[in-house]
């Protein structure tokens, strides 16, 4: 298949031919990967993730469950590097500025 399908589509695609869908998704997602720069591995490890909780779950709610629970993990782990590196970053900034007040 050439091109980007539709949400709809996909979702008929899914329910029409389930092989089809893989395969279509699969396409999507590398196509999308590539266009990232420099995330293409991160991206490409959290997806095995997800295609191994798909294949591991026994009904699709589990999957929603375990995944929302991979997201709120990955959420949590920014925030607190995000905050980390902001402390980090106001850290340096109070040393610059008292560098600075030092020299004058």
């Amino acid at each position: 298949m050439s091109g980007v399908l539709s949400e709809g589509a996909l979702e008929q695609l899914a329910v029409r031919d389930p092989a089809g869908f893989v395969l279509e998704r699969r396409r999507l997602l590398s196509d999308f990967m590539r266009s990232t720069n420099g995330s293409m591995e991160l991206l490409a490890d959290l997806q095995r993730t997800i295609d191994q909780t798909i294949a591991l779950s026994g009904a699709p709610m589990h999957t929603l469950d375990h995944l929302a629970g991979l997201i709120e993990d990955r959420l949590l782990i920014i925030a607190r590097l995000s905050r980390e590196l902001a402390a980090e970053i106001n850290n340096q900034e109070k040393k610059e500025q008292a560098a600075t007040t030092a020299v004058r």
